[in-house]
């Protein structure tokens, strides 16, 4: 649920720099892009979205921007669209949007104000997730949301244009195709390390991390104790390793 206002009696200008809109070709969409350990991030650039509801429905001003979160390895963080939204005070505060049929509470981000001038506005900041099918989806076309307050009588609908979100997409596709190669050095890496301590090893320290590498190919959870610095070596990139990465290690072994 969105917070309760504070009351500020000063009017800022609140929306003095420029931001996008769907009236522009949007291929500088991408503010970011941010290579997470199991996902890419891309967040777009701030876009003053269309407003399709009848007579603007008091509507004052209007930002938002998408972050797209795309999974490489493992789950990644929501989507979500980020909003910031004016209106004449008279309105009631909005609290749920509907989206794909879907009706979800807002989440808010920052405490929501209020101002008065000449009349009184409030001002909202919230979030909502959307899923990377939406995204797919609405990329050919617009992405279209309706904000409601409480009781559902005051209503308000909103476009993103499909070339902002094609933009976030095509950046997250470019940037995977990046990762990928670096992952799989990442994986040799680990391999060539492993071979050159094996090669350096005893035959009888060479016997002993192969029957512990063996108990914990699936998952490290028996410690190898050992004064040997090569041992204590070995057993550290296999830590490191993910199950893939320990069967090939082993399958290399087993090779000699």
């Amino acid at each position: 649920m969105i917070k309760k206002m504070m009351v500020l009696m000063l009017l800022p200008s609140l929306w003095a720099c420029s931001h996008l809109s769907s009236e522009e070709s949007l291929g500088n969409a991408v503010q970011t892009v941010n290579i997470k350990p199991t996902y890419i991030e891309v967040i777009g650039e701030k876009l003053r979205p269309d407003n399709l509801s009848a007579a603007g429905h008091g509507v004052l001003e209007s930002t938002l921007f998408i972050t797209a979160n795309f999974a490489q390895d493992k789950l990644a963080p929501s989507s979500n669209l980020q909003m910031t939204l004016a209106y004449f005070e008279n309105y009631q505060p909005y609290e749920f949007v509907v989206v794909d049929g879907k009706k979800t509470a807002l989440k808010a981000s920052q405490v929501s104000t209020s101002f008065c001038n000449e009349h009184c506005a409030a001002k909202q900041h919230f979030n909502f997730p959307i899923t990377n099918e939406l995204l797919l989806q609405s990329a050919a076309s617009q992405l279209v949301f309706e904000l409601q307050n409480n009781n559902g009588s005051k209503k308000l609908i909103f476009s993103v244009p499909g070339n902002y979100i094609k933009a976030l997409l095509d950046s997250a596709a470019v940037n995977r195709e990046a990762v990928v190669p670096a992952k799989q050095e990442k994986v040799q890496d680990l391999l060539v390390i492993s071979q050159g301590l094996f090669v350096k090893a005893t035959n009888s320290e060479k016997e002993i991390f192969t029957e512990w590498a063996f108990k914990n190919r699936k998952e490290a959870t028996i410690k190898l104790d050992s004064e040997s610095q090569v041992l204590t070596m070995l057993a550290y990139w296999f830590e490191q390793a993910d199950s893939s990465q320990r069967a090939e290690i082993l399958t290399w072994i087993i090779s000699l």
